[in-house]
């Protein structure tokens, strides 16, 4: 309330100086004053930011390293996650005892970079920052200089966390998992297009120690999928025999299945890549094939066909096409018209089909037939084409076509019969 006289003195004076100032203008009053003083409310008082509260997460916390021979690799990895809600800056990579070891890192999904050559030169580059929720992948790959050597040492992650380095331990393990597969190959037989056919693989650990598998990746042709128990193979790493306990236990085992569903003729091909922590396989491949069977006929065009014809044309001809859409070689045993088709009407051209039989190698350049069409008058003549191979799923394949004149004439010779 001590203010008002203050304000009231100040609207004065305004009015005072004001040269459109008089009588006419109102006198100010309490509330208007009050709406001219500036908003002195207080202002909020800001949150405070949370806590810094740095952490991060090994998983495993060593590297269990087999003992192998001087001709092996084997390789382990350690995944540093951060936990906390500030970014971790890793200073340096470094290994104690580095003598047949190469040290490597992935930041979240990058590809794999050399931090410490088997040299052991350092050659990484840092520092490497570790977003909250990021991982940091450690990988640790052994090739022994010479037999005997058991694997010993520790990789040191130097940090700029409160409790400074992190040492993660090297130690050796007599017993190592090893991956088995049956079977090592899957050929599937002739799948005509829009069919699906599955086959299994079953992934087994023939070691005495756990496995460990590291990717279930399929390259090749996109005919071919890949499942686990109906589910992404890349949903069953952690634990594929789901007894709970990470890895593929000694003796454990799990199902893969893989489907194809080819989506035209010809042969398909893929591989199924395993990777695991087995020293002595690392990287299983299974080869996959698709229509790989003896013959696979394909014929252009392969339903009813027209010639369309102007009367007293001279060179009135066709071509009908005849293609090797498999992986190994077709036999086509007879080209000929079917009985019924005028002859006179219908004829091949001279040097258009070779001697019977003939093969057309994979990849080879298709057998191109020419058919000669000499009609009698202006009439629709009608004929088939039939072609003999040893396609077990097409051994026969009829064609039927036609010659027609402009307007369509009349229905005239070639019954379609179905005489050999």
């Amino acid at each position: 309330m001590t203010r008002w006289p203050a304000l009231f003195a100040c609207a004065a004076l305004l009015a005072a100086c004001d040269p459109g100032g008089g009588d006419d203008d109102p006198e100010p009053t309490p509330d208007m004053m009050v709406d001219a003083m500036p908003d002195m409310a207080p202002e909020p008082e800001p949150e405070p930011d949370a806590a810094p509260m740095p952490g991060v997460m090994l998983a495993p916390d060593l590297f269990r390293v087999p003992a192998i021979g001087p001709d092996q690799t084997v390789e382990r990895s350690v995944r540093l996650t951060n936990t906390g809600n500030v970014t971790v800056q890793i200073t340096g990579l470094a290994l104690e005892e580095p003598e047949g070891f190469q040290l490597l890192y992935r930041l979240g999904e990058r590809r794999p970079i050399i931090a410490i050559s088997f040299a052991g030169q350092d050659v990484g580059s840092y520092p490497l920052l570790v977003e909250p929720g990021g991982t940091l992948d450690v990988i640790l790959e052994h090739r022994p200089v010479e037999a005997g050597v058991m694997p010993s040492g520790a990789v040191v992650v130097m940090t700029d966390l409160p409790e400074g380095d992190i040492s993660i331990p090297i130690e050796a393990a007599e017993a190592i998992g090893q991956i088995a597969v049956d079977p090592p190959e899957v050929v599937f037989g002739r799948v005509p297009p829009g069919e699906t056919d599955e086959q299994t693989i079953e992934v087994s650990n023939a070691g005495q120690a756990p496995l460990t598998i590291q990717a279930i990746q399929l390259q090749g042709d996109m005919d071919f999928s890949v499942t686990a128990d109906g589910a992404d193979p890349q949903d069953i790493l952690a634990d594929p025999d789901g007894d709970g306990a990470p890895g593929l236990a000694p003796g454990g085992d799990f199902t893969l299945t893989v489907s194809y569903a080819p989506a035209a003729e010809g042969l398909d091909e893929a591989q199924l890549s395993i990777v695991s922590d087995d020293p002595q396989t690392p990287d299983v491949r299974i080869p996959l094939s698709g229509n790989d069977t003896t013959g696979c006929i394909l014929v252009d065009p392969g339903e009813m066909f027209t010639i369309d014809y102007m009367p007293g044309d001279m060179d009135i001809t066709a071509e009908v096409t005849v293609e090797n859409c498999g992986g190994q070689p077709l036999t086509v045993d007879n080209i000929r018209f079917r009985a019924g088709t005028p002859p006179e009407v219908f004829a091949f051209a001279d040097g258009s089909l070779p001697e019977f039989p003939t093969t057309l190698d994979p990849g080879s350049d298709p057998l191109v037939v020419t058919i000669l069409v000499t009609p009698t008058e202006a009439r629709v003549f009608r004929g088939a084409l039939q072609i003999f191979s040893n396609d077990p799923e097409q051994p026969e394949i009829a064609i039927e076509f036609q010659a027609v004149p402009p307007g369509g004439g009349m229905d005239g010779g070639g019954d379609g019969g179905d005489g050999m």
